[in-house]
């Protein structure tokens, strides 16, 4: 199932929540454009504040391939939704009444752990401003899977490197709720940011 949305952004973000549950202390930001926390996740956009526009594919299981070539960074993580009530939202809350915001149900599969597919293309293109118009694309495909390590499948955009630099000097907070899967996770993330540190630049422009 695919559904196209017009999603508000602020603070560079938009939600995928469980129940609007933010366990904001546990945030990771190591993958440059899924946030991902002990429960639900947000994602990391260009902006500052406006809309963007956001297709999500809703499958029974993974993908068989990867669309490469339309998008400027493409990442996987895993989400927790132990109240089974995944659904994109704005990090200002909308009411479930406002009838100008209406989302699918992310986690048809009840409560449990879901593989999300980020896709992500002009995030560069007016990156740290507030916009009325959408200049953003986001394709989320998202499906019941077990926990796994966060993947990075493509990385472009001068967006999503800065906040990977930034995430390797942030202290490091310990999860109050570690997710199945976590120690794994922290592994790979070790791994991805010894790599980037050996290819960081004198300077990013």
């Amino acid at each position: 199932m695919t559904d196209q949305l017009l999603v508000p952004v602020t603070d560079h973000s938009f939600g995928v929540f469980d129940k609007f549950e933010i366990p904001i202390a546990t945030a990771s930001w190591g993958t440059g454009l899924i946030v991902e926390m002990a429960v639900g996740a947000m994602i990391y956009t260009g902006i500052d504040r406006g809309p963007v526009r956001v297709t999500v594919d809703i499958r029974d299981a993974a993908p068989s391939d990867v669309d490469r070539e339309p998008w400027d960074d493409i990442v996987e993580a895993s989400l927790t939704a132990p109240h089974g009530q995944l659904r994109i939202q704005p990090l200002e809350y909308v009411p479930q009444a406002d009838p100008s915001f209406s989302v699918p149900l992310l986690s048809f599969a009840g409560p449990g752990t879901y593989r999300l597919r980020a896709h992500t293309r002009g995030r560069d293109t007016a990156y740290d401003t507030v916009q009325t118009e959408p200049c953003e694309d986001y394709l989320l495909t998202i499906w019941p899977a077990p926990p796994q390590p966060s993947l990075i499948i493509r990385a472009t955009d001068k967006c999503g490197y800065g906040v990977r630099l930034a995430d390797l000097t942030t202290p490091k907070r310990t999860l109050e709720r570690q997710p199945p899967g976590y120690q794994a996770q922290q592994q790979r993330n070790a791994e991805l940011d010894a790599a980037l540190l050996q290819s960081r630049p004198d300077r990013v422009e």
